[in-house]
């Protein structure tokens, strides 16, 4: 599963796009008075202007060859933050993954991961262009096994790794919803952040089928659409 675009709101609206074009110079591709969209590799990332308060979590996918390259690049542009043992890089071994984290211009909790089963591979020197796409996006939830089986009535994906009491994952290693019963698992690793429902959509690209969903006051709303 692809995630092929993705919408959030920021109270901060410039403060975000400096983050984003200025200190990680990724590519602005739409702008209005109200939002402005970034190209990521396969992503298509929106923010959208917001007078309430919302934080996400969400993560950028790298190929395997080029992630501690990543880490040294991400460094000189951002506070990496500390996970277990005061590191700064998680290895997830059920995951077959590592990745390490940081806060993007409006206060989200952003990662860089990689996935090892994944069979990207390339020698050139990493930069912004390098990221292949947005690879998870967090969905706060109370009941993860419906949540699953809706996503996968109308997507076509998959419950991928995890649970359906604490935290689970539905999609693929390329890309993932990740499911999160925020009243047992409260915050997000590595942080103290509280996981709290907020408001996002997406469009997924699983199996040639794309599906737009939106996510707001804790429903799900769900529709296919068109070949981008």
């Amino acid at each position: 599963m692809r995630i092929r675009e993705l919408q959030l709101f920021t109270t901060n609206l410039e403060k975000t796009k400096s983050f984003y074009t200025d200190i990680l110079a990724f590519q602005l591709i739409d702008e209005t008075s109200n939002q402005f969209s970034l190209q990521i590799g396969w992503t298509r990332l929106t923010f959208v202007q917001s007078e309430k308060k919302h934080i996400y979590h969400f993560s950028f996918l790298v190929d395997k060859s080029l992630f501690e390259n990543a880490f040294e690049w991400m460094k000189n542009r951002v506070e990496i933050l500390q996970t277990k043992n005061d590191e700064q890089i998680a290895f997830f071994e059920n995951w077959n993954a590592k990745s390490f984290y940081f806060y993007d211009g409006s206060g989200n909790l952003a990662e860089i991961i990689t996935h090892y089963n994944l069979d990207y591979q390339t020698d050139t020197e990493f930069d912004q262009n390098s990221i292949l796409g947005i690879s998870e996006i967090g969905l706060p939830t109370t009941d993860i096994e419906a949540t699953n089986k809706l996503l996968e009535e109308k997507t076509t994906s998959k419950f991928w790794k995890g649970d359906f009491e604490t935290f689970g994952t539905n999609g693929s290693d390329e890309g993932k919803i990740l499911l999160t019963n925020y009243f047992i698992k409260t915050t997000w690793f590595p942080t103290t952040n509280k996981i709290i429902p907020t408001p996002f959509t997406v469009i997924l690209e699983n199996e040639n089928q794309f599906s737009k969903v939106i996510f707001d006051n804790n429903k799900l709303n769900i529709s296919n659409i068109a070949k981008l």
